[in-house]
């Protein structure tokens, strides 16, 4: 029958075995190395298969690495693939922008903010 569950996040059950994903890297290993991407810390993976975890009631993974280990992992530390490569496209756009585009306004931007917070916090 249909099993209850809390309210999760959209998209949580994204991942079924047999899927394809990105992982996103915590410490990047010398055998993960040429199998990750820089942009994005993260490599493709297998799903294997997907669990729930029964005390947070949050689902996570058994994932196939590029060098054939595997490990489990969160729902969170996976990235779509399709999702993935809309953000390489948007990446590949942003880094031709900024190329053009000089440093100056950001700089202005944070320091404008910071004393806005500063302001804000005296008068309180």
């Amino acid at each position: 029958g249909m099993v209850k569950t809390k309210c999760l996040p959209a998209g949580v059950f994204k991942f079924k075995p047999g899927d394809r994903a990105r992982y996103k890297v915590g410490k990047i290993s010398e055998s993960l190395e040429p199998s990750v991407d820089k942009y994005t810390q993260t490599v493709e993976v297998g799903i294997i298969s997907a669990h729930i975890d029964a005390v947070m009631e949050m689902p996570y993974y058994t994932i196939k690495l590029p060098h054939k280990t595997c490990k489990q992992t969160n729902w969170d530390k996976m990235i779509p693939l399709s999702e993935y490569k809309r953000s390489m496209t948007s990446m590949a756009a942003a880094s031709a922008h900024r190329h053009r585009k000089n440093d100056n306004q950001h700089q202005h931007y944070l320091q404008t903010t910071a004393n806005t917070d500063r302001h804000h916090r005296q008068n309180n």
